[in-house]
């Protein structure tokens, strides 16, 4: 047992460590580190009571804590706060009321607090109930008696958050362009070489790390934790790719200007291809303090440019308007965190901003009444309602009414925390087509109460009439390999026997031992076979001139009028097969096609009705035709022959292809009637079986 003298000598080692604490730490701080160091004995028993009421009495939370985690010493401040008795945490991990410390976490963050011996910096702790309270928290790393402990100081942020209230208002406003944004974005502070902590990550990034990693996390889930933990730990990244980010980071922070680079991950069977770029932010004093991070996934752009080498002039154009709208997004941002340094200048730089974009952008409550707009939105007003934005006003006042229920549905499904995209085409008078796209994404105050919309409208006509433009391209260049492919084929097979005929006769004709009259003999086998060559060419010509949209013009076609002249054409035919046509155009008498077209695939038809009827059997055709949104479906159906479907199914509509052999024919009807519908970017269908007869289902454009 320690002498009187010798507790005495301690007692005053352990003030003169109190008066060097005060040097470091707050009054109340060097507090705690006396009645840690203190040994209780009746000298020193008023002094301890003293410090044992200061500590537990004031606004901190206290917590000493050992080197492995476990809390050995808390305040009545720091159980009154997080609703436990303080049995319930003594000896307990510290990770039971800060879940950042897990058993990972806790090893690297021990090392650096013995080396750095005391720092701040933000966190939560967790109440009994599950809240969670922001704090400031300032650890201590000291030494006593050979052990190692922190005291660990707690500054309850609550009230200051309440204060921060307004400005927290003003930056919501700030933080919707980054919310909004197409580009995932994260802010990390810098707190060493390669050891950054996340600050920021907008709901672009976050969906994307949850889409990749097929997860769940919420941005509270990520904020606050290093880099190295969230690439290993969370994304499942690779050491070479937390690798490849950290070199970026540096050769940013070295250079001190913005790094442009791609990346490439693999999702799935799927490699994502991304837009990467690392801005460093520097403080007064030159040093390097953050990091901003945006990427735009360029996937579909990769796959444009390999799959579609035939528009690469357009691609280039393209692509340079998509680098200065990035630049602009860019310059956006920067102006965006300069904004955030001078919170009293936030709302008219941000308005700036705002006005400066070609996009229309709202922040609507959750009524749907106005809270705040930009210029393009007045401008847009003005001109096409002749009256200015008023705020607080319904946002259906400015907009047509047509749009009014898709607005509703959008809006609802905004409501539900959903972030919403929308594509529509605009009725527009002068025949100009108008596509804008609609994003509605849910505005939180503190992340969990929906205070509103953020409601964002932008002109994609001339990307849409790239789209069409481009499927249009595609569609004609199946089509034209198709034709090539088929006639190909005829040039090959059916070419190739008069030819071969003709040259096989030459060479006959050549030799001495053919006799005059067999040279006359050979000269009409000649003139046969260049006969049926000649057939075939000009066959394929009338095909061909009969397939050129180019030279044709689209028109109203009255489907009646047309079959009335086709009957004349074939009275004598209709008479000699005592045929009867029974027509219905009643649904859908007109359509908008190439009359050339319609008269060539109505005569076709009835022609083979008529040339491929039942022996003794009278002829019945049936037409109807019918109207559906925007189509023409015109249905054709005779009592002939029929055809084997089983057999010549994949034959039905090719070039030289016959059935029935007892008449004449050159089997180029069908496939001419098949050409001229495809022409008009219709599709043809048959149902046929033998001796019943043949219908024939014919889907057009109107429009």
């Amino acid at each position: 047992m320690k002498t009187d003298n010798t507790r005495t000598e301690d007692l005053s080692a352990l003030r003169e460590e109190i008066e060097r604490l005060k040097e470091e730490n707050e009054h109340l701080k060097n507090f705690h580190h006396n009645v840690f160091s203190v040994h209780l004995n009746k000298e020193s028993l008023n002094q301890f009571d003293f410090l044992n009421y200061a500590l537990n009495n004031t606004t901190e939370s206290i917590i000493t804590i050992t080197s492995k985690g476990d809390i050995i010493y808390l305040n009545d401040t720091t159980c009154k706060r997080l609703g436990y008795k303080r049995s319930e945490l003594l000896n307990k991990n510290i990770s039971l009321i800060d879940p950042t410390f897990g058993p990972d976490i806790w090893a690297s963050y021990w090392e650096k607090l013995k080396k750095v011996k005391t720092f701040s910096f933000f966190s939560h702790q967790k109440t009994k109930d599950g809240t969670l309270v922001p704090v400031e928290i300032t650890p201590t790393y000291l030494q006593y008696n050979g052990a190692e402990y922190c005291i660990s100081f707690a500054k309850d942020l609550s009230d200051i958050k309440a204060a921060e209230e307004i400005i927290s208002q003003t930056e919501m406003m700030l933080s919707t362009v980054l919310v909004n944004s197409s580009e995932s974005i994260a802010l990390s502070a810098v707190e060493g070489i390669d050891e950054y902590r996340l600050l920021y990550t907008n709901a672009t990034n976050l969906k994307h790390i949850n889409d990749q990693c097929n997860t769940n996390f919420t941005e509270r889930d990520l904020v606050g934790r290093m880099h190295d933990d969230l690439f290993l730990n969370v994304y499942n990244c690779s050491q070479e790719e937390l690798n490849f980010d950290n070199q970026k980071k540096r050769e940013a922070i070295q250079s001190g200007n913005r790094i442009f680079y791609e990346e490439r991950f693999r999702s799935g069977e799927e490699i994502l291809h991304l837009e990467s770029c690392v801005t460093p932010i520097f403080n007064e004093k030159n040093i390097c303090t953050h990091v901003l991070w945006s990427a735009r996934d360029i996937t579909e752009r990769k796959k444009a440019e390999e799959e579609k080498l035939i528009l690469l002039n357009e691609t280039l154009t393209l692509n340079e308007e998509l680098k200065a709208n990035e630049e602009e997004l860019r310059q956006i941002l920067d102006s965006t965190i300069e904004l955030n340094a001078h919170s009293e200048q936030n709302e008219l730089k941000l308005r700036a901003i705002f006005d400066s974009t070609q996009s229309i952008n709202y922040l609507l409550d959750r009524a749907g009444n106005i809270l705040w707009f930009n210029k393009p939105a007045n401008e847009n007003s003005m001109r096409r309602f002749n009256r200015g934005i008023e705020l607080n006003k319904s946002i259906k006042n400015y907009m047509d009414a047509y749009l009014h229920e898709k607005f509703d549905v959008l809006f609802t499904q905004a409501m539900r925390g959903e972030t919403v995209f929308n594509e529509l085409k605009l009725n527009s008078s002068g025949g100009k087509r108008t596509w804008i796209q609609t994003t509605m994404m849910p505005v939180y105050k503190d992340q969990t109460e929906l205070i509103g919309i953020s409601m964002n409208v932008t002109d994609i006509s001339e990307r849409k009439k790239r789209e069409e433009e481009l499927k249009q391209i595609n569609k004609e260049l199946i089509y034209q390999n198709e034709q090539l492919n088929q006639y190909s084929y005829i040039v090959s097979h059916n070419l190739r026997g008069p030819i071969a005929t003709i040259l096989g006769i030459t060479n006959v004709f050549e030799s001495k031992q053919t006799t005059p009259e067999l040279k006359d003999a050979l000269i009409k086998h000649i003139q046969k076979s260049t006969y049926h060559l000649d057939t075939i060419i000009r066959d394929l010509n009338f095909i061909l001139s009969n397939t050129k949209e180019t030279d044709h013009t689209r028109t109203t076609v009255e489907l009646e009028t047309e079959l009335s002249v086709i009957q004349d054409l074939y009275k004598l035919q209709i008479e000699k097969a005592e045929a009867e046509i029974d027509f219905n155009f009643s649904k859908a008498p007109t359509i908008f096609a190439i009359k050339s077209f319609i008269h060539s695939i109505l005569s076709n038809l009835i022609s083979n009705s008529l040339k491929y009827k039942k022996p003794n059997v009278r002829v019945l055709i049936s037409i109807r035709s019918e109207r559906k949104k925007n189509i023409v479906v015109i249905t054709y159906v005779d009592n002939g022959l029929g055809i084997d479907m089983e057999q010549h199914r994949d034959k039905i509509f090719g070039f030289y292809k016959r059935f029935h052999t007892h008449v004449e024919g050159k089997g180029m009807g069908l496939h001419l009637i098949k050409t001229q519908v495809e022409m008009m970017g219709g599709r043809i269908e048959i149902a046929s079986e033998v001796n019943k007869g043949t219908a024939f289902t014919i889907t057009l454009k109107h429009q």
